[in-house]
């Protein structure tokens, strides 16, 4: 009897180690699933920036030979990007999850691309190095996804960080003036835009948006 039962204890342990293993495969593979779902196509890789072809992590998409690992083109961004370079796909995810919201016509598909869109700007942001050249422009990208997501205060803060980071970086000071345009508030938007010129004077872009704020704020609001 009781070797009945230690056979049946063991015959039911290895069922269940069985279940286990194969819900973990499962499991993994779900994960894998979800990883390729993030790697851009070849139509998609050719709508990002360069940097993005070059880079190992999206082998997936079928941009990545090892003769590439060498080459002077890989070498030229790893130069540029210093020690955030290997993170850089994080950016170029990004982009493509906007790209494809832009073109989906499911607002539940666009919602979720947005998020994580906002997910990997978060993981770029947090490990890239704060003298990198592209740092303030992708936290100009998280502010304008947080504007999406009705996220105002963080949006905010997202473009406040693009300034600190780099103050004359143009494109911070317009988004940010962008958004008090289109909640009413000229002397906002207008204060934004000065202290922008403070920084670059000869800003062409900042002149021009200055000396039309009145009127342009005018007709963005409703």
């Amino acid at each position: 009897m009781f070797r009945f039962a230690s056979t049946a204890l063991a015959a039911v342990s290895l069922l269940i180690a069985t279940y286990c293993l194969a819900a973990g495969l499962q499991e993994e593979e779900r994960m894998l699933d979800a990883l390729r779902d993030n790697e851009p196509t070849k139509d998609e890789l050719r709508l990002l920036p360069d940097y993005c072809e070059i880079h190992p992590n999206l082998d997936a998409a079928g941009s990545f030979a090892s003769d590439k690992a060498e080459s002077p083109e890989r070498k030229k961004w790893e130069a540029f990007f210093g020690n955030s370079f290997p993170h850089m796909h994080h950016y170029c995810w990004a982009l493509n999850w906007i790209n494809r919201a832009h073109k989906s016509e499911v607002q539940e598909n666009r919602d979720a691309y947005y998020e994580t869109a906002i997910g990997d700007l978060q993981y770029i942001i947090s490990r890239a190095d704060p003298s990198m050249a592209l740092l303030p422009e992708i936290y100009v990208q998280m502010g304008l996804l947080l504007i999406q997501r009705n996220k105002h205060s963080e949006a905010v803060k997202a473009y406040l960080d693009a300034i600190q980071t780099m103050p004359t970086y143009v494109p911070a000071y317009s988004a940010l003036s962008d958004y008090y345009c289109e909640l009413g508030n000229v002397e906002e938007a207008r204060n934004i835009l000065s202290r922008g010129l403070q920084q670059v004077p000869g800003s062409k872009i900042l002149k021009r948006r200055i000396s039309e704020v009145e009127s342009s704020c005018k007709s963005e609001v409703r």
